[in-house]
């Protein structure tokens, strides 16, 4: 018997698209906010890797996603503790094997005081 044929691919959802810490004073650490990565397809999810850029005010504090099965989620923690006033930009690259959103970005904003 020769079987062949494509499994269904995986498909990425994250949450929230952005991530905005509020006013934090310099120096200080933010509460933990935590972005969601789903798969919402068939196929297991594998997440490639998760880069944060922009202002290193914002560290990704736990990461556990590798592969997220069908209907499975996992949570990435952020922080953000400004290094200097005023407002601070950046983002979160997460890059999958999903063959429609490679890599979906997450915007982060605060604001150091």
């Amino acid at each position: 018997m020769n079987l062949k044929g494509k499994c269904a691919p995986p498909k990425v959802a994250v949450s929230p698209g952005a991530a905005n810490f509020g006013t934090v004073a310099v120096g200080a650490v933010s509460k933990v906010k935590n972005i969601t990565i789903k798969n919402t397809g068939t196929s297991d999810l594998i997440i490639g890797s998760i880069t944060q850029s922009g202002d290193t005010s914002f560290a990704v504090t736990a990461n556990p996603c590798g592969t997220i099965v069908k209907g499975g989620s996992c949570a990435v923690s952020l922080t953000f503790m400004p290094s200097a006033a005023g407002s601070l930009t950046g983002s979160l690259a997460i890059a999958s094997n999903d063959p429609l959103k490679g890599t979906v970005t997450v915007k982060l904003s605060g604001k150091g005081k």
